[in-house]
């Protein structure tokens, strides 16, 4: 067998027949299967991030709710219950969201953009407001969010499938 047609262990060479070997010049690249577990990471975090999320909406819920049904008495009873039945809802919907989520569902994207959109300026409030144990685990998991939507891996996984 002639030298230009020798075996390689370079997984970028070029064999045309009747030719001499040439170098195309890419790094060989990993396989498909080797990239899989990596590529799923930033999804694997939007999943996580949406799911405390949801936890948080319902215990902050519960809270209130807990709170009136023991006497604690809020600066106005029904901004409590609003708070209590807008904190549910947003629990409920948002459960939805990350369902269609797992389910790789292409609509899911959306509402998680806007629901970590509106957490960020929710988690600068409640900073400014001296509740930085709360507002800054909502921005970290709003920004974690956003970069796991948005990475090309989730928006392969979501939208070109």
């Amino acid at each position: 067998m002639p030298e230009e047609y020798a075996p390689t262990r370079l997984t970028n060479v070029a064999r045309v027949p009747h030719q001499r070997v040439r170098h195309t010049g890419a790094r060989p690249s990993v396989e498909p299967e080797a990239r899989e577990p990596l590529a799923r990471r930033p999804f694997i975090a939007v999943l996580v991030v949406v799911a405390l999320e949801v936890v948080a909406l319902a215990a902050s819920a519960l809270a209130v709710l807990i709170s009136l049904a023991i006497g604690r008495h809020p600066r106005s009873e029904v901004d409590a219950w609003l708070l209590v039945v807008l904190a549910a809802l947003g629990a409920v919907l948002l459960g939805y969201v990350w369902q269609g989520l797992r389910r790789l569902r292409r609509w899911s994207r959306a509402p998680v953009v806007l629901a970590e959109l509106l957490a960020l300026p929710v988690g600068f409030s409640l900073i400014s407001d001296g509740v930085w144990w709360a507002g800054l685990p909502l921005i970290v998991c709003a920004i974690v969010g956003l970069i796991g939507i948005f990475a090309p891996s989730t928006t392969h996984l979501l939208i070109d499938r």
